[in-house]
C-alpha cells in the first residue's frame, strides 16, 4: 500500500489512451478528476488500492477515453435537424423562385 492511493481503479482488458504509439493499458488509477497512473499490468497499480478505493475488475472490458457526454436528446437533434433542411420553398441550384 502507498500514500498515493487512489479514488478509483479500473482493472480492464484494454485501457486505450489515444496516445499515439502507446498500446493499450491493463488498469488505470484515479484521483479526483484526474488520471493518477497506468499500467501494463491489470493488477500492476494494487499498491495504489486503499481502504477508501473503490475498484472494478472488468477482464473483459475495454475502457475508452470520454470526456463529453456524447448522447443527443430526440426531439433537440429532430429540431437541428428541421432548422437545418432546405425549406421546399427555397429555390435550388439550376431553378427559380417562383
Amino acid at each position: 500500500m502507498t500514500d498515493r492511493g487512489a479514488d478509483l481503479l479500473i482493472r480492464a482488458a484494454a485501457v486505450h489512451t489515444l496516445v499515439p504509439g502507446r498500446p493499450p493499458q491493463g488498469a488505470v488509477a484515479v484521483r479526483g478528476d484526474r488520471i493518477a497512473a497506468l499500467s501494463p499490468d491489470p493488477n500492476g497499480l494494487d499498491d495504489w488500492v486503499t481502504s477508501r478505493t473503490t475498484v472494478h475488475d472488468l477482464p473483459d472490458a475495454t475502457v475508452l477515453p470520454a470526456f463529453d457526454d456524447t448522447h443527443t436528446h430526440l426531439i433537440f437533434a429532430a429540431y437541428g435537424a428541421r432548422r437545418a433542411a432546405p425549406s421546399a420553398a427555397a429555390p435550388t441550384a439550376g431553378s427559380t423562385a417562383g
